[in-house]
């Protein structure tokens, strides 16, 4: 499977709890505030951990099927994420947004749960594979702070501790070069790289934040 075929599968999972929280929201719309807030933080994880564990079942089988040298080594999912965590995102999306930007944020924030589970098994099966490098896909439309990120390639990520740096709503994925292998870069990413010099020198700056608002803006207009 290609980056963009393992991204299409996400996004159909996506597409389903997205769906399955959508419904679980308007269910409760009769109910208190109160009620409404601890129902929601408390099904939350209930929700989201079946898809999350799809995910990183998907890293895993994409991972033991990318050629490699090492012909012994065999890929594990991650480890799924603690139940307080995901309850403190809900908490979070329901403190800091009301109505639909609350169901909004909700829905980002179980996006990227989703999509920590395929990048977290990429990048925990790099860490145990001697030899193993990975890099940061983003996808065509990525914004400027993931289209930097993706420029750096897998030298930049060479340490098997190096994070996977996202936000709610990112679908970028990790994508692993196993022993005896390169890592292919998409297409689009060298042409990133001539938007990071411009936006630099649009930025007159080596301020990555300074950058990133110039890239926005290139990317904007």
């Amino acid at each position: 499977m290609t980056p963009v075929e393992v991204r299409a599968i996400l996004g159909e999972l996506d597409r389903r709890l997205s769906a399955e929280l959508a419904r679980f929201w308007h269910r409760l719309a009769e109910t208190s505030t109160s009620e409404f807030r601890d129902l929601v933080i408390a099904a939350y994880p209930e929700l989201v951990t079946p898809y999350v564990s799809a995910a990183a079942d998907l890293g895993a089988v994409w991972y033991d099927s990318q050629p490699s040298t090492n012909t012994r080594f065999s890929a594990s999912p991650a480890e799924l994420p603690p139940v307080e965590k995901l309850q403190s995102s809900a908490s979070w999306a329901l403190a800091v947004g009301n109505g639909d930007q609350a169901i909004a944020l909700l829905t980002g924030s179980a996006e990227r749960a989703l999509f920590d589970g395929l990048r977290d098994t990429v990048l925990d099966n790099v860490g145990r594979e001697p030899g193993a490098r990975w890099a940061r896909h983003a996808s065509a439309n990525a914004c400027a702070f993931c289209r930097m990120l993706a420029t750096r390639g897998a030298d930049y990520l060479r340490e098997s501790t190096a994070d996977f740096k996202s936000h709610d709503a990112c679908r970028c994925m990790a994508v692993p070069a196993r022993p005896g292998q390169p890592l292919h870069e998409a297409p689009y990413v060298e042409e990133w790289r001539k938007q990071y010099q411009r936006a630099r020198s649009e930025a007159g700056s080596g301020d990555p934040k300074q950058i990133l608002n110039a890239w926005n803006r290139l990317i904007n207009d």
